[in-house]
């Protein structure tokens, strides 16, 4: 089973520099009647000499190496289709143990938030349930020290 392409669509033009995300709302030369690009549709666009472009989108915590171009280009039923040769990609893994450990952080900061009640003064615990709860808040906070962190973390187990 072939996996959709994560894709960003463009539209090129002619004799024009740059990229349209959707077609262009000037006027379309030699039409006897005023009419829009947004108002043809993709397929009288096309007739006109627009080009719509589908890119594949570089996978998350990927780069490409300077100098690499690694898309390759194909025209299928009048769309160019630029696919990635993602063999040519470089794994940025900083960038990937920066988002894991960010999103680590957050759920973290979360369950702490969500129990903060347990450690008011007037909170309904008696004392050994608080000090089940201080020390479930500081296994929470310990998280980050973890050996494997952000990759392999071992929650603790919230208090009953």
């Amino acid at each position: 089973m072939q996996q959709e392409m994560n894709v960003d669509s463009y539209w090129t033009l002619p004799g024009v520099d740059g990229t349209r995300p959707c077609l262009p709302d000037e006027q379309v030369e030699g039409q006897p009647i005023p009419c829009t690009w947004a108002g043809l549709g993709p397929d009288r666009a096309r007739e006109l000499g627009a080009v719509l472009h589908r890119r594949e989108r570089l996978p998350k915590y990927h780069v490409i190496p300077e100098g690499v171009d690694p898309w390759t280009v194909e025209e299928r039923d009048r769309v160019c289709l630029h696919r990635l040769d993602r063999e040519q990609l470089v794994h940025d893994a900083k960038a990937e143990e920066r988002e894991l450990a960010r999103n680590a952080r957050i759920r973290r900061d979360r369950l702490l938030a969500q129990s903060d009640w347990t450690q008011m003064p007037d909170a309904p615990l008696g004392d050994a349930a608080r000090a089940l709860w201080a020390e479930y808040r500081q296994m929470l906070r310990d998280v980050p020290v973890q050996d494997g962190f952000p990759q392999r973390i071992a929650w603790p187990e919230m208090v009953s």
